[in-house]
């Protein structure tokens, strides 16, 4: 079953600001776009960008949950620990610089090493390109690449929306929560990767390959969008985040 959304162009956002005007976008996800359904769960979310990175889950016992009536009535899809989906790796998700958006509400601990919500890397070796999280029993948002991390911004959690960014490239690092910021300056190995770009990051399925740690996200999802660079413009971020904050607060 292909939802409603499938094909629908989500051309006017927030007055007359779209994502799809980004330049650089190399990832758009959004819940209620582009979702395909096995019974009530998610196998295929679409990209809304013409880089057809769409998100996948071809077995049963680990696709997303599709619910409905989220923050401001929006459907979301629902990571529970046991769920997770991936994005084919090719070049336009190799980034020597990266910028990360993120909704999600319904935040909590996974219980187990870090909350991975979404990481274009892999575990055995370890080799991260880059990977937004929540470190596991902290309220902090994490940015981070090859054995490299950094945390800032109170990721809260709760029924209210969470908008989280990050951002990182060889010297700078960004954490971001509803308008809190921490920057970072230090060295970076964002080594490429040729593993697939997860979300919901489970590492132990073996439909995912890719190592032995069990790091896994636990919440509602809503919207992710990757841009291929950092810092963005001052203009840039505030378009951005007055969309997201106006759809979902």
């Amino acid at each position: 079953m292909i939802y409603p959304g499938v094909g629908v162009s989500p051309c006017i956002q927030s007055g007359e600001f779209s994502m799809l005007g980004v330049a650089d976008l190399k990832l758009w996800l959004r819940s209620d776009l582009g979702i395909t359904l096995n019974g009530a769960d998610v196998s295929a979310w679409a990209d809304q960008t013409a880089n057809a990175n769409n998100a996948l889950q071809a077995t049963a016992g680990l696709q997303m949950a599709y619910g409905s009536g989220g923050v401001q009535g929006l459907p979301y899809l629902t990571l529970t620990g046991s769920e997770a989906m991936y994005i084919v790796d090719n070049t336009t998700l190799q980034l020597a610089a990266v910028t990360i958006f993120l909704v999600a509400s319904d935040v909590t601990d996974s219980g187990v090493h870090n909350s991975t919500w979404l990481m274009k890397g892999e575990v055995t070796p370890s080799l991260f390109n880059y990977r937004l999280g929540r470190p596991l029993a902290a309220e902090t948002l994490e940015v981070g690449c090859h054995n490299k991390s950094e945390f800032g911004a109170v990721w809260t959690g709760g029924a209210t929306a969470d908008v989280v960014s990050v951002g990182l490239n060889a010297t700078d690092a960004m954490t971001k929560h509803n308008g809190t910021q921490n920057t970072f300056s230090f060295a970076y190995d964002l080594r490429q990767s040729t593993h697939h770009l997860t979300i919901g990051a489970r590492h132990t399925f073996p439909a995912i390959p890719g190592g032995t740690w069990d790091r896994f996200a636990v919440g509602k999802l809503y919207e992710i969008a990757i841009v291929g660079r950092f810092p963005l413009t001052t203009t840039e971020t505030s378009l951005i985040e007055a969309y997201l904050t106006g759809r979902y607060q």
